[in-house]
């Protein structure tokens, strides 16, 4: 499956659309059925996923026990994802409150994940990313993440 990469400048419109970036849209499978689930995101923005790539990570989120009040509180939230179609446009319609949840403004950011997508207020991303780049910031960001999690950059093949 090929990965959502990039970041794009995007224009929000008056009724909540935007246009999804030529980039974004040549990622999508040719049998792509149009659907996305949106959602929350961490650090103030939309987290926008395929629904296909969505149904999975909403099947082991409603597999968590609910007995954990932890749990509980995140499934309110995991589970609040509204399901949007991308039209004859190429736009998708952003639902209000989440629009609200990422302070959007006219100017906005679609940044490829991986998986799925994010969509940012231009001015919160920028913010965002220039602060984590500061090369004192990212080289602390870099080795907490490859000691969680291991260095993505070493080939364990050829180790």
């Amino acid at each position: 499956m090929k990965k959502f990469r990039g970041t794009y400048d995007v224009v929000l419109d008056a009724k909540g659309r935007i246009v999804l970036p030529s980039a974004i849209r040549k990622i999508l499978p040719e049998n792509f059925d149009g659907l996305f689930s949106v959602n929350v995101g961490l650090d103030s923005c939309i987290s926008v996923y395929m629904q296909e790539t969505w149904n999975p990570i909403a099947d082991r989120i409603d597999n968590m026990p609910d007995m954990d009040p932890q749990v509980r509180k995140f499934k309110r939230i995991a589970n609040s994802a509204i399901e949007v179609e991308i039209d004859g446009s190429d736009r998708i319609l952003l639902p209000k409150k989440l629009i609200e949840h990422a302070s959007l403004k006219k100017e906005v950011v679609v940044a490829g994940q991986g998986k799925y997508f994010e969509v940012w207020d231009k001015d919160t991303y920028e913010k965002h990313v220039n602060e984590d780049r500061s090369s004192e910031n990212y080289n602390e960001i870099a080795l907490t993440v490859f000691k969680n999690y291991g260095d993505p950059f070493k080939d364990p093949i050829n180790e």
